[in-house]
């Protein structure tokens, strides 16, 4: 919560927030996944290579609904709309898209979820820019996936088609 590293992540209508947020740790986090997944919608749009430039994607609206809260993220002229999930045990953003399926699990659902893909001929793999993609064996159909992890938790969110759903 130290200014200078603020000024290296925010800018300052965002460090504004932050500071004087009820709860300034949990904003900290909150904006942080945020610009995240701004930053992986990006770099899958326009297939960059990895960049750590956190300050260039800039939150220009934040509204909280009863379910999530909804932001838009600017970076140069993409826009990105995006979904947060906030609860005692996890903070989850994602892109607002009707064509994705969107999950939260623990790691021990997860490595079942993986055995069910692979009995799917269904495998994930990375470019030359560390862009995860779903892949079908049989046909290298490639399907947009996104993914994240922390310490217990996997979440991901891949078109809807891929899974059937």
């Amino acid at each position: 919560m130290r200014t200078r590293c603020l000024e290296k992540l925010f800018k300052a209508s965002e460090i504004e927030h932050i500071q004087t947020s009820a709860e300034p740790l949990l904003e900290f986090w909150v904006l942080w996944s945020i610009k995240e997944t701004a930053y992986k919608a990006w770099q899958r749009a326009t297939n960059s290579k990895p960049v750590f430039n956190p300050v260039a994607f800039e939150i220009i609206s934040y509204d909280i609904s009863q379910t999530c809260i909804v932001s838009e993220v600017k970076h140069e002229f993409h826009f990105f709309s995006i979904n947060t999930e906030v609860n005692s045990e996890y903070i989850y953003s994602y892109i607002n898209s009707r064509d994705h399926y969107n999950k939260v699990m623990n790691k021990g659902a997860y490595a079942c979820f993986s055995k069910d893909l692979a009995k799917k001929h269904l495998v994930i793999e990375k470019n030359e820019n560390q862009i995860p993609w779903l892949i079908n064996t049989k046909t290298r159909q490639k399907n947009s996936l996104s993914i994240t992890h922390d310490g217990r938790f996997v979440a991901f969110s891949v078109d809807k088609d891929i899974l059937g759903r």
